[in-house]
């Protein structure tokens, strides 16, 4: 009981260290005194620092019982002497972990054959007669386990649970029920529920968390005035939603009677585009025309001049071939011909 207090009190102080981890330390003190020696000797790993099932944290090893030292080698001998690594179990004279001193007995020297079997048994013919669902040698090995699991003859009792056979309820703020053999908790006040009384009946807007789990009237006040500026504030932005959605909804109204101005000006600019276009590529024709027309009348007036300068040619040509006619002959052509030309007229 001694060297339990002892390791609770070292554990207890490695774990205010910020670098341990808590559920680590919890599952050390859960298995502290559920082992036995085989059962570390089977875990142990000669190249790892801490021997015989121990755990590295903190940078110093956290040994489970009944190993201890700075690297799990030696034994938790009550009365006697540890071996430490000697230990052999089939040497003749290193083959128990513990030399014990003189009327003391066990593998840790830490009972005398009177008290061996504790209140788990009766010592008779030299050897303990268990009672209920305890056996083994000192009846240190149980049987049943209600809450818990049977891990090497040891009870590794739940969350919550205590006891050899893992049947003694922890309650937090009630006591054992002891209509239901202690498996669950009769609550102190009605302000707590649950299985071990470690919840708060009341949950929610205005009540404090557990353990506290009462109503906090200020914080009730305080949640109201929150929520007066919050309804506050809604209505504000609401405000402001409104007042930013009609300048939005202006400005697009602006933006679109502007896109209308603009098109109507573009279009009236392409109008008029156009019709300059148009009487240009006119003007254009016309010219055109004017010229092609100046042209035609150039080259008539061209052919015209070549055509009678050919004809007065060829009356030149003809003159020269023709013989030449006698003046008095000619008179006698001409005027027969006159007198008719008189005389035809009545």
């Amino acid at each position: 009981m001694l060297l339990f207090i002892l390791l609770f009190g070292i554990l207890s102080s490695i774990s205010e260290c910020s670098d341990i981890d808590f559920e680590i330390l919890k599952d050390v003190h859960r298995i502290l005194q559920k082992r036995d020696i085989a059962s570390n000797i089977a875990l142990d790993d000669s190249s790892s620092k801490c021997r015989n099932g121990g755990i590295l944290a903190g940078n110093m090893c956290h040994c489970i019982h009944p190993h201890i030292g700075p690297t799990c080698q030696h034994f938790a001998c009550v009365h006697g002497t540890s071996v430490g690594p000697r230990y052999d179990p089939k040497s003749l004279i290193f083959g128990v972990p513990c030399i014990c001193d003189s009327d003391w007995k066990g593998e840790l020297c830490d009972f005398k054959p009177d008290d061996q079997c504790g209140n788990k048994g009766e010592w008779k013919n030299d050897h303990c007669d268990c009672i209920g669902y305890y056996f083994g040698s000192e009846c240190q090995y149980t049987s049943r386990c209600i809450e818990g699991k049977i891990k090497h003859g040891r009870c590794i009792c739940n969350d919550g649970f205590d006891g050899d056979y893992c049947d003694q309820i922890s309650c937090k703020y009630g006591t054992s029920n002891a209509t239901d053999r202690s498996l669950s908790c009769v609550c102190t006040t009605k302000k707590y529920k649950g299985r071990h009384c470690d919840e708060c009946t009341n949950t929610g807007i205005g009540w404090q968390p557990y353990p506290i789990c009462n109503k906090n009237f200020k914080m009730i006040q305080n949640m109201q005035h929150a929520q007066k500026i919050r309804e506050e504030r809604r209505q504000m932005k609401r405000k402001q939603i409104v007042i930013i959605s009609m300048c939005i909804f202006a400005l697009v109204s602006a933006g679109f009677m502007i896109g209308c101005v603009h098109l109507l000006h573009r279009k009236a600019i392409k109008a008029e585009d156009d019709r300059g276009q148009q009487m240009k590529e006119e003007r254009h024709i016309l010219l055109t025309n004017q010229v092609r027309l100046q042209k035609l009348e150039e080259e008539v007036a061209r052919e015209s001049k070549e055509s009678l300068a050919a004809d007065n040619l060829e009356r030149k040509k003809r003159r020269k071939s023709e013989p030449a006619i006698n003046h008095s002959e000619l008179s006698l052509i001409i005027t027969p011909r006159i007198k008719t030309s008189v005389a035809i007229p009545k």
